[in-house]
């Protein structure tokens, strides 16, 4: 296995193409995960030479990344509710957008992480500092932007379903 351009691929033994030098490209960033689906398939072909059923047109060891998952790219709260906002900037009147959106971005701005793992260090953070009814406000408008960003399999799940339920705000008198 080695690196060319950041891209691991497989160097083959030269008696193996007659003398000629042979690589495949596995198509796949040098990382240390990738590095282990390397090995696996270096392995595989190993195999495959000592028992004697080596492919030399080397096309059924292409693109083969079955050994491990490809990595979904890891977005802030703040990337996933940049990215609501411009999907909801057609839908939504101007003000909607100025006043409300870029209130809670600012507030996403103002969190003490950004990963969108920890909501309920989020919900805490949002309690500690608002009302409830601004928390439990903030919260549905992130519960939204995570709701759309599974559905447009950004993220796997969203980990502020449900969670403004649990803020319970005083009822005002009529």
């Amino acid at each position: 296995m080695e690196v060319s351009k950041g891209y691991l691929r497989l160097r083959f033994p030269r008696p193996l193409f007659n003398g000629n030098q042979k690589c495949l490209s596995l198509n796949l960033v040098d990382t240390p995960e990738n590095r282990v689906a390397a090995e696996i398939q270096a392995r595989r072909i190993e195999l495959a030479i000592l028992a004697g059923y080596f492919d030399p047109t080397l096309a059924i060891y292409k693109a083969d990344h079955t050994a491990t998952p490809k990595k979904q790219k890891v977005y802030s709260l703040l990337e996933l509710w940049e990215k609501y906002t411009q999907f909801k900037s057609g839908q939504v009147q101007e003000s909607t957008l100025v006043r409300d959106y870029s209130l809670i971005k600012k507030r996403i701005r103002a969190l003490p992480t950004a990963d969108i793992n920890q909501a309920v260090m989020v919900r805490g953070h949002l309690l500690s500092i608002y009302s409830a009814e601004t928390a439990k406000r903030t919260l549905k408008q992130i519960n939204a932007c995570c709701n759309w960003a599974v559905l447009s399999k950004l993220i796997e799940s969203n980990p502020f379903k449900d969670l403004a339920k649990s803020i319970k705000t005083k009822r005002k008198d009529r």
